[in-house]
């Protein structure tokens, strides 16, 4: 049982990285959008 807390902890931390990262390379798109005008 332990295991599984460890491997969904992981799992989590994963989701939480990719989403961190989708939200920065978003902000970027917008704020080279915004520099263009």
């Amino acid at each position: 049982m332990a295991e599984f807390m460890l491997y969904l902890g992981i799992l989590l931390n994963l989701l939480y990285l990719g989403l961190a990262i989708t939200a920065v390379i978003c902000l970027i798109k917008i704020y080279k959008l915004l520099a263009k005008k």
